[in-house]
């Protein structure tokens, strides 16, 4: 049985929204995942619009539901869907903490999440709602660029310092997600001068954990992490990566904040972002 049941997908109905719905209802194809769409209204959203402006809130989240509904249909009239669960729903809110509240209370296994696919670390964009989620939510995450594309037989890239640990769930809704794509994996370890090469055992451990899934194991010295691996994705042809975020540890926590608002504004692939299990 799969370990991926349910599929978050908040939207916002921009293209980036599109894409990221295209990849959660494959993934869900796969896995055969219920999929749930969820659109945040702020609760001052209506003020100001020509054609809302004399309406009642309630009047206008009802109809951005029926819009909602709308933009689903399209989706869900495609017959390779037509086995798929899907829902729509909306709060009204802060759109990062209604997103990670409805996730909990429906115990979804996976938020894909659009991104605007910006190169640069430009300040209106370092606020992202998808950087705002990877920061704050422990479900494994998705972001979805608005130029990335869903294909199977693809290259991913997993960038870790083998310093991980992940919990089985976490180990398998990557296998899941990389099975849905029938990924080839290149598993990139990048050394900043002080450190080690990793050791047979770390091979070894990643090999039994993905079992079924192929995978290459690559070390490069650079004193740029993010850097190197920006090259790498775009000399290597990775179709997406994975990263692991440290959370029990504040340095890692520190970087890993940093790191992960520059790789989802500065890098057009998805990227898998997992966490590390809790430490008391």
């Amino acid at each position: 049985m799969s370990s991926i049941k349910k599929i978050l997908v908040p939207v916002d109905f921009s293209k980036c929204a599109r894409n990221a719905m295209l990849f959660a209802l494959e993934i869900a194809k796969s896995t055969t995942a219920e999929v749930h769409v969820l659109h945040i209204i702020h609760t001052h959203e209506h003020l100001g619009e020509d054609e809302f402006g004399g309406l009642w809130f309630d009047e206008y989240c009802i109809r951005r539901l029926h819009d909602l509904e709308k933009w689903v249909g399209r989706f869900i009239r495609n017959k390779k869907y037509a086995n798929i669960m899907v829902t729509a729903s909306y709060k009204v809110g802060d759109t990062v903490a209604q997103i990670e509240a409805f996730a909990k209370d429906n115990g979804c296994d996976l938020i894909t999440m659009g991104t605007t696919g910006a190169t640069g670390l430009k300040a209106k964009f370092i606020g992202s709602n998808a950087a705002r989620m990877i920061s704050n939510t422990k479900i494994p995450m998705l972001t979805v660029p608005e130029k990335a594309a869903f294909h199977k037989h693809t290259n991913y890239m997993f960038a870790t310092d083998f310093n991980i640990d992940l919990d089985k769930y976490s180990w398998d809704v990557l296998k899941e997600v990389l099975k849905a794509q029938q990924v080839k994996l290149k598993v990139l370890h990048v050394i900043d001068g002080d450190g080690d090469e990793f050791s047979i055992k770390s091979i070894d451990d990643i090999k039994e954990k993905l079992e079924g899934i192929s995978v290459q194991f690559y070390s490069k010295v650079a004193t740029d992490v993010i850097e190197e691996i920006g090259e790498y994705v775009n000399d290597n042809h990775i179709a997406g990566v994975i990263v692991v975020s440290h959370r029990h540890k504040l340095l890692y926590q520190m970087l890993f904040n940093s790191t992960s608002r520059m790789m989802v504004l500065g890098l057009n692939v998805p990227i898998l972002v997992l966490h590390d299990r809790e430490k008391a």
